[in-house]
């Protein structure tokens, strides 16, 4: 699985099944670690995340 998330919709749909999955975790272990990466991977790059990336990062405001 190396699905990208393209939209806020699909993220916030990988969140409530990561939010379901998580309730048993031993027996979704691997698809967890798979849907955690493309939820990373979409607050990286998503626009609404950019201020706190960068304040994060220590990055000054553009």
């Amino acid at each position: 699985m190396n699905e990208q998330i393209s939209s806020r919709e699909e993220y916030e749909q990988a969140l409530a099944l990561m939010d379901a999955l998580v309730d048993d975790y031993d027996a979704h272990q691997q698809l967890i670690e798979q849907l955690s990466i493309s939820i990373e991977h979409w607050e990286e790059r998503a626009e609404e995340f950019a201020e706190f990336n960068r304040a994060v990062a220590g990055e000054p405001e553009p």
